[in-house]
C-alpha cells in the first residue's frame, strides 16, 4: 500500500460517513494505515536491523539465521527489504 492509496481510503471513508469525529481515533486510523506503506529497516550502533516505526530489533547482526519479515512483530509496520 502507498501513501496515496492510504490518501484514498481516508477520504474514501470522510466521504462515505464512516470517519468518527474524534480526533484520537482518527489520528489511529491514520497511523495504522500509513503502518502499511513499506519502510526499509534503520541500523543501530551494533549493525542491527531495527524498526523504523519503533526501533525494535528485526534482525540481528550475524546472530541469527537471516529471517526477512514483512512486518515489525513489535508495531506491525510493514519493512521493505531491498538488498
Amino acid at each position: 500500500m502507498d501513501t496515496q492509496k492510504v490518501k484514498g481510503a481516508l477520504d474514501w471513508l470522510s466521504k462515505n460517513g464512516y470517519m468518527p469525529e474524534d480526533w484520537e481515533t482518527v489520528e489511529y486510523i491514520t497511523e495504522v494505515l500509513e503502518k502499511q506503506i513499506p519502510k526499509e529497516p534503520v541500523e543501530d550502533e551494533y549493525g542491527h536491523k531495527c524498526c523504523p516505526a519503533c526501533g525494535w530489533v528485526i534482525l540481528l547482526n550475524g546472530v541469527q539465521e537471516e529471517r526477512f519479515t514483512p512486518h515489525c512483530e513489535n508495531c506491525g509496520q510493514a519493512i521493505e527489504w531491498s538488498d
